[in-house]
């Protein structure tokens, strides 16, 4: 009992020892090695964050891309078809345009033949007028009235008869017709007796509106 005591007298007299370095030194390194995997795996946490961040930021750039692509290809698309929409529309009106240019041709060759048959049809009716005038001996008729004053007091004083009356020339364009008449003329002279003449006559008729008038007429050979 003695000895325990002074055993245990001489150890609480006894100085505190330090750890042993060893056991510090292997702490240290556990400590250390913890805190390089904590880098290590936060490292490559964050990597991977940013690899895909950046895949998240390329795959958005290549489908922005795909998109400007395509909404440029579909306007280049209209844009083609409104060309070839107006070049249609373009041959569309010329093709229009040259029916028209030739329906007005043919129209306007048609007006024109109806109306050279309208002015012959109004040169015939003079020839008409005139030789039935004459012989009815009516000089204030508006066909002599046309005609020239001599020939009419030629008409008044010695009642003539036209016979073998004859349209013979009729040249013809759009603003005037003219012809030429061809006849005999036989009257009594003051002895009683009948004499005759070979006349010649010309007539201008004039499109007025849509109407042929008489202008004048006038003995050209063979006059009184």
């Amino acid at each position: 009992a003695e000895a325990a005591a002074v055993v245990a007298a001489t150890i609480q007299h006894l100085p505190n020892r330090a750890p042993s370095p060893r056991r510090v030194s292997m702490v240290a390194t556990n400590d250390s090695v913890a805190a390089i995997q904590r880098q290590l795996q936060q490292r490559r946490f964050d990597d991977s964050v940013a690899d895909e961040q950046r895949r998240s930021a390329e795959q958005r750039t290549l489908d922005d891309q795909r998109i400007t692509d395509s909404l440029v290809t579909a306007r280049a698309a209209e844009a083609q078809a409104r060309e070839d929409q107006d070049a249609l529309d373009r041959q569309e009106a010329e093709r229009r345009a040259g029916e028209q240019a030739a329906a007005n041709v043919a129209a306007a060759a048609q007006l024109r033949v109806v109306r050279l048959a309208e002015g012959n049809a109004a040169l015939s009716g003079w020839l008409s007028g005139l030789v039935t005038e004459v012989n009815a001996g009516n000089v204030k008729g508006p066909v002599l009235v046309a005609g020239s004053a001599g020939f009419r007091e030629f008409v008044a004083q010695h009642h003539p008869t036209l016979s073998d009356m004859t349209l013979v020339i009729s040249p013809v364009n759009e603003a005037v017709q003219q012809a030429t008449a061809e006849g005999v003329v036989r009257w009594r002279n003051s002895f009683g007796t009948t004499s005759s003449r070979h006349m010649k006559a010309t007539a201008i008729v004039m499109l007025e509106g849509d109407i042929w008038q008489l202008r004048s007429w006038r003995v050209t050979e063979g006059g009184p």
